[in-house]
């Protein structure tokens, strides 16, 4: 891998990562005290947040790993 690649490679995972952090930020300032949700996982997130409490993080990591949790066995890993 060039020094060039790595720079490149570098600037995606910041990129990416400023990203994230935009998203939560927006999410957790603008979206759930508002009562406005999304589709998918975030969406489901959300619901969950208002009718029970559980906090909107803990809910979307915990969606996201239940898939991903019956992928692995299937994946020859």
């Amino acid at each position: 891998m060039t020094r060039k690649t790595k720079l490149h490679e570098i600037r995606d995972y910041v990129i990416i990562a400023l990203a994230m952090i935009e998203g939560s930020i927006g999410l957790n300032i603008f979206l759930l005290p508002n009562h406005i949700t999304m589709g998918g996982v975030g969406g489901i997130a959300s619901i969950l947040y208002w009718g029970f409490g559980i906090p909107a993080s803990v809910s979307y990591l915990a969606l996201n790993c239940v898939p991903a949790s019956h992928r692995i066995p299937h994946s020859g890993l």
